[in-house]
């Protein structure tokens, strides 16, 4: 069912979450690059899908500030921004 499918992408997103802003590392760990990028890129779509598209921008600005991407994939996450900004002013 709809409401069921919107519950679980909110879980999955909570997630998602945890790994992109480092709530799940303890004080002795270190965030680990690869699953940020991963679990953000994931959390981006997701929130978009759900149309929370401030959720969306947050979670792109946070992989632009925190990932060393290399030039076209940094190129290609600020096309994504500039779309979602103009898409749904």
């Amino acid at each position: 069912s709809a409401p069921e499918q919107e519950r679980l992408q909110k879980a999955a997103l909570d997630r998602y979450l945890n790994i992109v802003f480092g709530k799940n590392v303890r004080p002795s760990e270190k965030i680990d690059l690869f699953w940020v990028k991963e679990a953000g890129l994931r959390a981006g779509r997701l929130a978009e899908g759900l149309k929370w598209i401030p959720q969306a921008t947050n979670i792109y600005h946070r992989l632009l500030r925190v990932l060393p991407l290399p030039t076209q994939e940094r190129v290609t996450l600020e096309t994504r921004l500039t779309k979602l900004q103009n898409d749904y002013r």
